[in-house]
C-alpha cells in the first residue's frame, strides 16, 4: 500500500462554515450566511452553499453554486458579486446534491471487504473548497480501525480518494487507496 504524506495546506470541517456570512467581493455587501454546504456524490466536490429565508413554515431555500465562491475564508466566505444567490427551482442538478448536514453526517461507512469502518462526522475542505477527507467517530475496533489514521483518542480521518461509492445509504471505501496521517485541522493565520 501506498503511504499518504502529511497535508501541509490548511484545512476545516465543512461544518464550521455554518453560520459564516457571506459577501460580495464586488460591493463588500453581505447577501447571507451559510445555512449548508450541498455535495455532488458523484464528482466528490461541493456543488453549492445553502442560504435560507423565511420563517418554520414558509422557508425558501436559495444556494449559491461552488463556483461563484472566490473564498472559503476562515471568517466569512467572499463571492463573485451580489446577485448569484439562485432559487431551488433554477437548479437542475440540485435534487442529485447530497447536504452535509442532513444527509451525510451520521452515514455509516463500510470496506470494500464488508467491514464497518465508523460513521461521517464531517467532511474536510482545503482553502478552494475541495473535499480532502471524511472525519469519522464511531470508528470500529476491527482492521478498518487500523488503517484510519489519526491518534486513538481523536476522530479519525479516511482520505476522499478512498472513496468507492457514494450511495443513498451508505459510503463504501477502498481502504487499500490510502490513509491520511495528521493534517492541520483549521486555517492557518
Amino acid at each position: 500500500m501506498e503511504e499518504s504524506q502529511p497535508l501541509s495546506e490548511p484545512t476545516t470541517l465543512v461544518q464550521t462554515f455554518k453560520g459564516k456570512s457571506i459577501i460580495s467581493i464586488s460591493n463588500g455587501q453581505t447577501i447571507g450566511t451559510v445555512n449548508d454546504i450541498l455535495i455532488d456524490p458523484k464528482d466528490l466536490r461541493i456543488s453549492a452553499i445553502v442560504t435560507s429565508k423565511g420563517g418554520l413554515l414558509s422557508r425558501e431555500i436559495d444556494a449559491i453554486l461552488a463556483n461563484e465562491i472566490r473564498v472559503w475564508g476562515k471568517d466569512v466566505i467572499l463571492v463573485s458579486g451580489p446577485d448569484i444567490i439562485r432559487k431551488k427551482e433554477d437548479i437542475p442538478d440540485l435534487g442529485d446534491w447530497l447536504s452535509v448536514s442532513n444527509q451525510i453526517k451520521g452515514r455509516e461507512v463500510f470496506s470494500l471487504d464488508g467491514l464497518r469502518v465508523g460513521e461521517i462526522n464531517d467532511l474536510v475542505v482545503d482553502m478552494e473548497g475541495n473535499l480532502v477527507s471524511y472525519d469519522l467517530v464511531k470508528v470500529g475496533t476491527s482492521m478498518a480501525e487500523a488503517m484510519v489514521a489519526g491518534p486513538e483518542e481523536e476522530k479519525k480521518r479516511l482520505l476522499i480518494n478512498t472513496t468507492h461509492a457514494m450511495g443513498k445509504d451508505v459510503l463504501i471505501v477502498d481502504l487499500a487507496k490510502g490513509h491520511q496521517g495528521d493534517i492541520a485541522t483549521e486555517f492557518e493565520d
